[in-house]
């Protein structure tokens, strides 16, 4: 009678050992797939609010196309724009109104390059890229014109090297545009590196900044006012949502 007692005990102790082994990973299971269903959930709601990011984008453009303040940089409309909010009154849905402290919330904001602003960098609008000068299609002229006015009053570099060094780029040949680069080009190979000729068109306006007489800070960074469209078309994030909007690039 002893010995049987010490055998159903440990037999018991292993049954409840396994029940808590099973009980433990059906826990952790159902905790997992609650955290996989919030984190689709919050994925799904955020994508949602980045699309009315852009319907009231496209709203803007549809009334107000022509009054450029309304989208290129209007915080009111498009700078912290509450989408949805729990327990809230739905008329502050659509404003930046501000909420108490730990409310759930989702918001959307439209931020741009600015080019002009050495503080933050950043505007609350969008971009007009059919606005921009084509580099790949652009003339001697105006190309010009756009290097001009990218260098400012920089004496130390000679537009007309820029120009044609752009121009050298993206034509068929490797014939230099200039007396200047085919001096350049005949002195040493370091210096003909820096006289690169592509032969093709510019496939991203960083590619300026790989010309020669051209330095970062006037490398055609001016994105506001030229862009590149090349056989190897790569749109952006901008492009693409202009696209959507029946804006033509």
């Amino acid at each position: 009678m002893v010995s049987r007692r010490a055998v159903i005990l440990p037999t018991v102790m292993f049954v409840l050992l396994i029940l808590g082994l099973f009980a433990a990973m059906f826990s952790f299971r159902i905790n997992a797939d609650l955290a996989a269903t919030r984190a689709v959930a919050a994925r799904m709601q955020t994508r949602l609010a980045a699309e009315a990011g852009l319907e009231r984008v496209k709203i803007l453009l549809q009334g107000f196309q022509m009054d450029t303040d309304s989208w290129y940089h209007n915080p009111d409309e498009l700078n912290r724009i509450l989408v949805w909010a729990h327990d809230v009154d739905p008329s502050i849905l659509g404003t930046d109104e501000d909420l108490d402290e730990g409310t759930m919330a989702y918001r959307f904001s439209v931020v741009a390059d600015d080019p002009t602003d050495d503080e933050k960098y950043i505007r609350f609008g969008v971009t007009d890229e059919s606005a921009k000068l084509n580099l790949n299609e652009a003339t001697r002229d105006q190309l010009l014109i756009l290097v001009r006015a990218a260098i400012d009053e920089d004496e130390e570099i000679d537009p007309i090297e820029i120009v044609g060094a752009i121009l050298d780029w993206r034509d068929p040949d490797s014939k230099p545009q200039t007396e200047e680069a085919i001096r350049k080009a005949s002195i040493t190979k370091s210096l003909r590196t820096l006289t690169r000729y592509e032969t093709a068109p510019l496939i991203r306006l960083r590619n300026c900044c790989w010309l020669r007489e051209s330095r970062p800070n006037s490398c055609m960074g001016r994105t506001l006012i030229a862009t590149v469209f090349s056989h190897r078309m790569k749109t952006t994030a901008t492009t693409r949502f202009l696209r959507t909007t029946g804006t033509t690039c």
